[in-house]
């Protein structure tokens, strides 16, 4: 199993930003092989995305 992580920061985590996160780019992220992928908000202003990939192969 291999993990990437993203991280995000913006002034202000909103709700519509939770939105397009979920609806946009982590489809987009498990088209590219990531089996799972997790939204980890790491203070008020920034936000992780943890993508976990069953292959090195689809992790690269």
């Amino acid at each position: 199993m291999h993990v990437s992580m993203s991280h995000w920061e913006a002034p202000e985590i909103t709700n519509n930003m939770y939105e397009t996160m979920r609806k946009r780019f982590m489809p987009m992220i498990k088209s590219l092989g990531a089996t799972q992928c997790f939204e980890v908000q790491t203070s008020d202003t920034t936000v992780s995305i943890i993508a976990v990939y069953p292959y090195e192969v689809t992790f690269i």
